[in-house]
């Protein structure tokens, strides 16, 4: 009895530490948990996320500007003495500005899938579970801008075409000067400004503990279009005339001396066209990625394909291709995780098929104890 005592001190804690597991649970969206042997459980998640901006302007400008200045076409004729003609100055200045005409700033945000996690654990032998979650977002903006400006400038400016003719003594003709000047600025002219954050979620998924002979089926589709659609229209016509003088004057017939001095003339035109037509469209993902693969081994890569298991956002809206993620498990293939059959989970661990063999074999020994031949009698030396 003391033998069969001591076995069974040995053999208890043995079965106590394999038979005694414990399964942590975390919180969950998606559970599928606790159902019965041969039991078919589907889950179908659809979310659906549409953003459009819109967004039309359309200018029609036109400015007409006509000058006329006039100091001249002086007569003095058949006069007895000297004769003085002297016309003033002409000073003429047309600005046009045209700016920060049709602008448009779209900013998109919050434009990202939710977050996903799926537990399936606890389920009975040959059950099957299936999981079907699609998110689809859709970022939409159109921007449309239109302009039509027309500057037509016509400036006439004279202070000459005087005439002094017949006159008994000297004669002096001096016409004044001209200035004239026409600056047309055409600025910030149909400008476009979009800003929109968009991502793919990040997809937590735990598959345990279901039974022998159980097939677990995930299909997780997440899909992400951006577009950007900017549309600018601009006709420009710039048209300026300077029609100017200072001279034409006539002196005929006189007697004496005569003098004609005219004006100087100074003309200058400034166009500038600046920043017309001007699109920046920045879309950002900010959002997080579903975990394909971080180069780990257990199958969870990055999708970037250069296996360091860390995904850097592009600046630009690009596709990614999907890489290897280190030596882990296959990239994502556009943010789009297949719909494999996950290996079957459940079968026995090894430390149950330890604890039979040892139960076993404790039972192999009370049977021998119990049931051997009566040993033989010692001999006497």
């Amino acid at each position: 009895m003391i033998k069969k005592a001591a076995l069974l001190i040995i053999c208890l804690p043995i079965l106590t530490q394999t038979l005694s597991q414990q399964v942590l649970a975390e919180q969950i969206s998606i559970v599928v948990d606790g159902n019965g042997s041969s039991s078919s459980n589907e889950v179908n998640v659809q979310v659906n996320n549409t953003t459009t901006v819109n967004q039309s302007n359309e200018a029609n400008i036109e400015n007409n500007v006509n000058t006329d200045a006039d100091t001249g076409e002086n007569t003095a004729n058949n006069n007895n003495g000297e004769t003085n003609i002297q016309t003033g100055d002409i000073d003429a200045s047309t600005n046009i500005n045209n700016e920060n005409i049709n602008s448009n700033i779209a900013e998109a945000n919050n434009c990202c899938n939710g977050d996903l996690e799926v537990k399936i654990s606890g389920n009975g032998t040959n059950s099957t579970n299936v999981v079907n979650n699609t998110q689809n977002l859709v970022n939409s903006v159109n921007q449309n801008n239109t302009a039509n400006i027309y500057n037509n400038v016509n400036t006439n400016a004279n202070t000459g075409r005087n005439s002094a003719n017949s006159n008994n003594g000297n004669v002096l003709i001096l016409t004044g000067n001209i200035y004239a000047g026409t600056n047309i600025s055409n600025k910030n002219i149909n400008n476009s400004y979009s800003n929109a954050n968009t991502g793919l979620a990040s997809a937590t998924i735990k598959v345990s503990a279901n039974g022998a002979n159980s097939a677990t089926i995930i299909n997780l589709a997440f899909s992400n279009l951006s577009v950007t659609n900017v549309n600018n229209d601009a006709k420009i016509s710039n048209n300026v005339n300077h029609n100017l003088n200072t001279g034409g004057n006539s002196a005929n017939w006189n007697l004496g001396d005569v003098a004609i001095l005219t004006g100087d003339i100074e003309s200058f035109i400034n166009i500038n066209n600046e920043n017309i037509n001007s699109s920046q469209a920045i879309t950002t993902c900010l959002c997080s990625k579903p975990s394909d693969g971080d180069g780990d081994g257990d199958g969870n890569g990055d999708g970037d394909g250069d296996g360091d298991g860390e995904s850097t956002p592009p600046s630009i809206v690009q596709t990614s291709n999907g890489g290897n993620g280190g030596n882990g498990g296959a990239g994502g293939d556009n943010g789009h995780a297949n719909g494999a059959v996950l290996p079957v989970t459940g079968g026995l661990p090894l430390t149950y098929l330890f604890t039979i063999i040892l139960f076993l074999m404790f039972m192999m020994g009370l049977y021998l104890r119990f049931h051997s031949g009566t040993a033989p009698p010692a001999i006497a030396k």
